[in-house]
C-alpha cells in the first residue's frame, strides 16, 4: 500500500512538472516594460504591455485590454499574459493585449476609495489608456483586473466609473478596508447604466469581515442586478496569494470576449 501511495505520488508530480514545462514553453513570454510621466499623479509610473501571439501578423487587427493592478508581481502580469494565450489557443477566448499596471509602492494609496482612487483613476482614464491606444492597436473594449486592494478598485470603478471599464474582475476584494464600497455598488445597480461585467472570486479567507463584505456586495447583486450587469462568482479552496492561478482562467473565459474577436 506505502509502494503504490509513492509510486501515485511520483506520477502524479511528474506529471504536474511536465504539464508546467510544457504551459511555460508555449504560453509564457516576457513583456515590454515603458514609463510614463504622470501630470495627475505627479511621478513617473511602470507599466509591462504583454502583446498576444500572432500580433505582428496581422497589422489590422485590434485586440481588447486588459489592464491588471499590482502588475509588476509575476501573477499579475506575466503569469496572466500566458493565461491569456493558453485560453486563447485552446478555446475560443479571444486574444487580447494585457497591460500591467505597476504600483511602486502606491497601491493603499491609489486602490482605496477613501484615498488616492480619484487622481489613479483619472491616471489610468486619461493618460496610461491614452498611451496604450496610441501606440497598440486597441479595439476600444477595456477590462480592469485587480487582487485584494485591486479587487476592492475594481469594485470601486464598477460603482463609481460605469462606462470606463467594459468588465471588472474582482479577485478575493478587500471590502472590509472600506465598507461604503457595498453601498456604492447597490446604488450602481438601480440606475440604468450601459452593459458592463463583474467577475468575483472567493477563496479560502480567514477573516469572517472578509466574508461580512464580499457577501453584501454578492447579496446586492443577486437583489438589484440588471439585465445591462452580467455576473458572476467563484469560489476556489485556496489560500488568498494563489486565487489568481485559476479565478484569471475562470474570470477571462467569462468576459465573452467574442464580440471582439
Amino acid at each position: 500500500m506505502k509502494k503504490a501511495l509513492v509510486k501515485w505520488l511520483a506520477r502524479t508530480v511528474a506529471v504536474t512538472a511536465a504539464v508546467l514545462v510544457a504551459f511555460l514553453a508555449l504560453f509564457y513570454r516576457g513583456g515590454t516594460d515603458g514609463q510614463l510621466r504622470s501630470d495627475v499623479l505627479d511621478e513617473v509610473r511602470g507599466f509591462s504591455v504583454f502583446l498576444p501571439a500572432g500580433y505582428e501578423d496581422d497589422p489590422v487587427r485590434r485586440y481588447p485590454v486588459v489592464y491588471s493592478l499590482d502588475g509588476e508581481k509575476v501573477r499579475h502580469g506575466a503569469l496572466m499574459a500566458a493565461n491569456a494565450r493558453m485560453l486563447a489557443a485552446l478555446t475560443e477566448t479571444p486574444k487580447v493585449i494585457l497591460v500591467a499596471v505597476h504600483t511602486h509602492g502606491n497601491r493603499t494609496r491609489d486602490y482605496a476609495p477613501n484615498k488616492g482612487v480619484a487622481a489613479f483613476t483619472e491616471y489610468l482614464e486619461f493618460e496610461l489608456r491614452a498611451h496604450i491606444d496610441a501606440h497598440f492597436r486597441t479595439s476600444g473594449r477595456n477590462i480592469i483586473s485587480g487582487h485584494s486592494y485591486g479587487g476592492l478598485y475594481a469594485l470601486y470603478a464598477f460603482a463609481e466609473h460605469p462606462g470606463l471599464f467594459d468588465a471588472h474582475l474582482a479577485y478575493v476584494p478587500s471590502v472590509f478596508h472600506y465598507e461604503p464600497i457595498v453601498d456604492r455598488v447597490q446604488r450602481r445597480l438601480t440606475q440604468s447604466r450601459a452593459p458592463t461585467s463583474l467577475f468575483l472570486v472567493s477563496g479560502m479567507e480567514s477573516q469572517q469581515k472578509f466574508w461580512d463584505g464580499f457577501n453584501s456586495v454578492l447579496d446586492e447583486l443577486q437583489a438589484k442586478s440588471q439585465q445591462n450587469v452580467k455576473w458572476q462568482v467563484a469560489h476556489y479552496p485556496l489560500p488568498h496569494p494563489l486565487i489568481m492561478l485559476p479565478g484569471q482562467v475562470s474570470a477571462m473565459r467569462f468576459l465573452g470576449l467574442a464580440n471582439d474577436n
